[in-house]
């Protein structure tokens, strides 16, 4: 059995690497329990201090636990339950563990009298049954952490001062704590945590060059072309029209970052097999011209429309996403004159207004009005 000292387990759930949740709750080889769920919440979020019962309900992986396995999101889930059940208080206001693992696993004062405040305890703390407990729990928690390498900033023993009036760094034991005499010194490494995004923009005009089918393969072109004057000076009206992106303010996302692989297709195909035709259904078009796209295509499609629907798999969502990778990774190689492309931008939308993708039947409208003034097009405008 894994052991535990008070300093190893403090260290190491001070962890800042992100979790897989989506790894764990669809991991069949334990399917986890609600107060495994209440637990791994408690983990992952590292909460300092008593909580109340409503902290553990709004917890992200519960909040997954009760639609994954429930397929409810109306669903309550029995967090209280789970904390308190056979939980006995003494007279003199002390509370005693509960029965089952929650409840077993945290501790709890009394905040009045009908309520409790809890905090995870630590392994030290535990009986032998709830360590054995915890510590299957924990090792799927530490399993299924997503590691980051982390880069390389000098190889000097100690943290480098930021300038030369500072004193050297004292460590005294502080694990990555990189301040001292409240001044900060440079770390050896360091981790970019997975909700920062470096994102590369390119400006295009009459005076660049346009992207090579190569770029173009590897890279969603999005364009920003709409002034809105509204939400910029608070002139005029806001516009009701549709925009590019659905609210994704309160979805779940995976920011786990991966390479696409034809593993990604074949979870699209068999998850969305209606839009995957749909995406056949214009390969084939492409092909009539020889121009049809490759394997990277379909992979990095495939996986942008998995992580756009996230855990809200519903169809509205995969088509919004399939259109959105047909404006932005089909379209944009598509570029001649009338009589090279004029026929081949006429069927696609054809196809596009069959399945109402907006977006991409208003791009290609816009196309092929261009392509009737000057009798050449290309996909920047």
């Amino acid at each position: 059995m894994q052991k535990y000292t008070k300093t190893q387990f403090r260290s190491q759930t001070v962890s800042k690497e992100p979790l897989d949740i989506k790894s764990i709750l669809l991991n069949s080889d334990h399917p986890i329990t609600l107060s495994e769920a209440i637990v791994l919440g408690a983990l992952n979020e590292k909460y300092v201090g008593y909580q109340p019962v409503s902290t553990f309900r709004q917890n992200q992986i519960v909040q997954l636990y009760k639609e994954k396995l429930f397929h409810a999101s109306n669903w309550k889930a029995q967090v209280r339950t789970e904390l308190n059940q056979d939980r006995r208080v003494d007279k003199d206001g002390s509370v005693h563990d509960g029965s089952r693992f929650a409840g077993r696993a945290f501790k709890a004062i009394r905040k009045d009298d009908r309520n409790n405040l809890y905090k995870l305890k630590d392994p030290s703390e535990m009986d032998e049954k709830t360590r054995q407990d915890f510590t299957k729990i924990y090792n799927l928690f530490k399993s299924k952490t997503i590691q980051q390498k982390k880069i390389p900033l000098h190889n000097f023993p100690t943290p480098l001062k930021i300038d030369e009036t500072q004193k050297n760094y004292d460590d005294q034991g502080k694990a990555e704590n990189y301040y001292f005499d409240d001044q900060y010194y440079v770390p050896d490494s360091i981790s970019i945590p997975e909700n920062i995004f470096v994102i590369g923009t390119v400006n295009v005009d009459e005076t660049t060059y346009t992207f090579s089918p190569k770029v173009l393969d590897r890279s969603n072109v999005i364009e920003f072309n709409s002034v809105d004057l509204f939400h910029a000076y608070g002139y005029g009206q806001s516009k009701s029209e549709m925009t590019d992106f659905s609210d994704k303010t309160k979805a779940v996302l995976n920011l786990k970052i991966s390479l696409a692989t034809s593993k990604d297709t074949r979870e699209f195909i068999k998850t969305y097999p209606s839009q995957f035709e749909t995406l056949i259904q214009i390969f084939h078009i492409l092909s009539k011209f020889n121009r049809q796209f490759g394997y990277r295509v379909f992979n990095e499609i495939s996986l942008f429309v998995m992580n756009y629907c996230g855990n809200n798999r519903d169809n509205q969502n995969a088509d919004d996403g399939l259109d959105m990778q047909i404006n932005q990774k089909i379209l944009p190689k598509v570029n001649g004159s009338a009589d090279d492309v004029q026929e081949l931008l006429e069927q696609i939308r054809e196809v596009v207004h069959e399945h109402n993708y907006y977006r991409s039947e208003s791009k290609i409208s816009r196309m092929l009005n261009s392509l009737e003034t000057t009798g050449y097009v290309t996909y920047i405008e």
